[in-house]
C-alpha cells in the first residue's frame, strides 16, 4: 500500500467507473424495453413490472421523457382508431350503435360524441393514475356512495 492513495485510488476509480457503466447500461435496457412495450399497450392495465420500470426511469428524466413520448404517440393512434370505429361501426356486434346513425339529429350526434370522449377521458385518467401510482380523486364523485367518517367541503 503506497501513500497518498496511489494504487488504492486507481482501483476505486476503476470500480466506480465500471459500476456507473453497468448502471447506465441497465437504465438503457429498461428504456428500450419500455419503448418496445408502450406501443403494444392496448389494454388499460398496468403491471407491477411496468410500475417499477417507470419508477426506475424517473431517475433518468431524459429516458423517461423519450419513453413517454412513445407512449403518447401510441395512445394517440389507438384513440384515433377507437374514435373512428365508434363513429362509423359502433361497438362489437353493433352495440352501441355507430355515432353516425344520429347524424340527422345534431344534438344527439354531438351528445354521443361527447359521451364517448367523456368515457375515454375517464378511462385514460385511471390508466395514468395507475401508471404513475397517484390518485387524483380526493372527493366523492357524483353518484358515488358516501363513506361514513369522511367529511367533505
Amino acid at each position: 500500500m503506497s501513500g497518498e492513495g496511489g494504487p488504492i485510488k486507481a482501483g476505486m476509480d476503476i470500480i466506480v467507473s465500471s459500476t456507473s457503466s453497468y448502471l447506465e447500461q441497465g437504465y438503457n435496457k429498461i428504456h428500450r424495453w419500455r419503448t418496445f412495450e408502450f406501443p403494444r399497450l392496448v389494454q388499460r392495465t398496468t403491471s407491477n413490472t411496468m410500475l417499477e420500470s417507470i419508477r426506475r426511469l424517473s431517475q433518468r428524466p431524459q429516458l423517461l421523457s423519450e419513453a413517454l413520448t412513445v407512449l403518447s404517440r401510441s395512445k394517440q393512434n389507438a384513440l384515433l382508431n377507437l374514435f373512428l370505429d365508434a363513429l362509423t361501426r359502433g361497438g362489437t356486434s353493433s352495440l352501441p350503435r355507430s355515432i353516425e346513425l344520429h347524424v340527422h339529429d345534431p344534438i344527439c350526434y354531438i351528445g354521443d360524441m361527447l359521451a364517448w370522449v367523456y368515457q375515454v377521458i375517464a378511462a385514460e385518467c385511471e390508466f395514468f393514475e395507475s401508471l404513475f401510482g397517484i390518485s387524483g380523486r380526493t372527493k366523492r364523485m357524483v353518484g358515488e356512495v358516501r363513506v361514513a367518517g369522511i367529511e367533505e367541503e
